[in-house]
């Protein structure tokens, strides 16, 4: 079950939370543009689906071999299981999805997915996958990862290279097991960041994190778990997202009885809409009262009861 308010998501776009008449702000991006699944239909939209382990035995054994990941959608939710790991050669328990479809092949990406709580599964960890490489089989990852792992409290960037591993950067976070969280993975060119929210505040990170590296430079995005000790792994994902640059946001100011409502000057092709309810159907595209300063688009309103906005590509 979605909890649009409580998770500040609303479909295809992000409400920011703000003022008293105004409660919400939103973005929103073109499906053109944007990749955006919240698993209610009971599918992952064709997504790759990772079995290192089963693909390494493959590869060794021949198929068919035994799965070890299994793929689920409780109430909305995907969720991702995988058993034990049956030699440490094969490496510890893990598996993960991704999606390929050509427009989401990114150089620069924004990719951001919620994690229902995980509860006594502290021996794993939950992350997004960032640039990976052609996964043709054998068990091997070639990727960038952004994961937290609850046992230890890493939040870490990581550069996996089909074997082995390279940590980035860490840090240590405290974050609740019964809480729901939300990771956000962005690359720009060899610039990496990943920040991490404690929901339903999917506003001000917990904790953020950057790094360096040149080692992939194009690829696919997608999410993962794994295990820390070889134990089974078992997480809930929620509403994945994936852009090819860091969505807009609108900022809001109120003076007295007015409200203004701003965005810069270079997302020329998006049109600020407004709305009296969430959820919404039918927005109001607004073309008047518009003025321009200082680098920012500004309308302001006097508002008489609740709105809601939202920036939408023409």
């Amino acid at each position: 079950m979605k909890q649009i308010l409580r998770s500040s998501r609303l479909v295809a776009a992000r409400c920011l939370r703000a003022a008293i008449i105004i409660p919400a702000l939103c973005w929103a991006v073109a499906p053109a543009f944007a990749q955006v699944i919240n698993f209610n239909d009971g599918t992952d939209k064709n997504a790759v689906r990772m079995d290192p382990i089963q693909q390494a035995l493959e590869a060794t054994y021949g198929p068919p071999q035994s799965a070890f990941v299994a793929w689920s959608f409780p109430e909305g939710g995907y969720r991702l299981q995988s058993d034990v790991s049956p030699d440490p050669a094969l490496g510890p328990s893990r598996g993960g999805s991704y999606w390929t479809n050509a427009i989401y092949t990114y150089t620069n990406f924004y990719v951001s997915v919620d994690v229902r709580p995980w509860g006594t599964n502290g021996n794993q960890a939950v992350g997004i996958l960032g640039r990976i490489q052609d996964y043709s089989g054998g068990g091997a990852t070639f990727a960038y990862t952004l994961s937290y792992e609850p046992g230890v409290q890493d939040f870490q960037l990581t550069s996996f290279n089909g074997g082995d591993f390279v940590v980035l950067n860490v840090q240590k976070v405290d974050l609740s097991p019964t809480n729901s969280h939300r990771l956000v993975f962005t690359g720009t060119g060899e610039s990496l960041e990943g920040r991490i929210y404690a929901l339903p505040d999917g506003i001000n990170p917990v904790a953020t994190i950057t790094a360096k590296d040149a080692n992939y430079s194009l690829g696919w995005c997608g999410i993962l778990v794994f295990s820390i000790n070889n134990a089974a792994t078992d997480a809930t994902y929620d509403n994945y997202v994936a852009l090819p640059e860091p969505p807009p946001t609108l900022s809001i100011t109120r003076s007295g009885a007015e409200v203004w409502v701003s965005w810069p000057v270079g997302l020329i092709n998006y049109t600020l809409q407004s709305n009296s309810v969430l959820p919404a159907v039918n927005w109001t595209p607004i073309t008047n009262g518009i003025t321009q300063s200082g680098g920012q688009y500004s309308y302001k309103t006097t508002p008489a009861s609740t709105a809601f906005y939202r920036l939408m590509t023409n």
